[in-house]
């Protein structure tokens, strides 16, 4: 049974990776709010389900968790800069290796999150809604386009869409956190 879970859960995992890959690439390139909101999360979801998918992958230990924690948050730096962010739309072959990484840090998040110290966990998020509200603030206050690709519109528009989303991401992990104490919510 959990074969056969797994091996249609992956088929359904390809089948969507090569439909947001290569049938909703150009659609999604086109503004700068598609390529943040929509096509980064969604290779990240994607490898967050394949992981799932393996739950017979023993545990990770601690010291690898935390170079995959920093890994992740390199790697999700990386793709928010603006010269990552205009190469990954203007080079096909760039686009891909992104759209492979990013579904590679999503599978590694599940594994590490799966195994991991609920401080960390929290430290991680902390983070990571740090990163996404900062951006959202540099796209917003500055009057300067800081990537060729997209208008200054859709930058100020993109930078309000991660403020909106990281406050709203950032609310519901204080909700979570403080509704029980002492048990992790997130696994």
């Amino acid at each position: 049974m959990y074969r056969k879970k797994f091996i249609l859960g992956s088929i359904l995992v390809l089948v969507s990776f090569v439909l947001i890959a290569f049938g909703a690439n150009q659609w999604l390139n086109e503004t700068m709010l598609r390529h943040q909101i929509i096509e980064l999360p969604c290779f990240i979801i994607l490898g967050v389900i394949e992981a799932r998918l393996l739950s017979d992958i023993p545990k990770i230990p601690l010291e690898w968790n935390i170079a995959a924690l920093i890994f992740i948050v390199f790697s999700l730096i990386f793709w928010m800069l603006p010269h990552s962010i205009d190469s990954s739309v203007i080079d096909s072959l760039f686009n891909r290796v992104m759209q492979i990484h990013l579904f590679l840090c999503g599978f590694l998040w599940q594994l590490v999150f799966r195994s991991n110290y609920i401080e960390l966990k929290v430290l991680f998020l902390g983070m990571l809604c740090a990163m996404l509200i900062a951006g959202g603030v540099v796209m917003r206050i500055f009057n300067l386009l800081l990537c060729s690709s997209f208008n200054i519109f859709q930058q100020r528009q993109t930078g309000t869409a991660l403020l909106i989303i990281s406050c709203l991401v950032l609310g519901y992990l204080c909700y979570l956190f403080f509704k029980k104490p002492g048990r992790s919510p997130i696994t």
